[in-house]
């Protein structure tokens, strides 16, 4: 589905209220609705000027038993935690790992916090 523009200023409003909550106030957080293809939402993160640039698909898709609300909420939250968990991927970055391990252990972290955190 296209992604509307109250679905997209939904997402906003769940991240800055997620951000809030996980105390990201050193961050600049930046909103784009974006082409990307696979997943629902991306962040980059630029670690020293504490910039994250947030990419929301401009076409979702929702499994039939969730709501596009929930799973926007979802989403808003996941992208959230990435930010979260910038810092220590960063310094896990200079050490003697491979991107896709880091990747990876970021991955796994970010799903259980979302599994835990309401």
């Amino acid at each position: 589905m296209n992604t509307t523009q109250a679905q997209y200023n939904l997402f906003k409003k769940e991240c800055i209220k997620r951000a809030k909550q996980f105390q990201l106030n050193n961050w600049q957080i930046d909103f784009y609705l974006a082409d990307i293809e696979g997943v629902q939402a991306q962040v980059f993160r630029d670690y020293l000027a504490c910039i994250a640039k947030v990419n929301f698909s401009t076409t979702i898709t929702k499994s039939p038993d969730e709501t596009w609300e929930q799973l926007i909420k979802d989403t808003a939250k996941h992208e959230m935690l990435h930010v979260l968990d910038g810092n220590l991927a960063q310094l896990a970055a200079s050490r003697y790992v491979t991107p896709d391990e880091i990747e990876k252990a970021e991955e796994e972290l970010t799903v259980k916090l979302c599994n835990i955190i309401i």
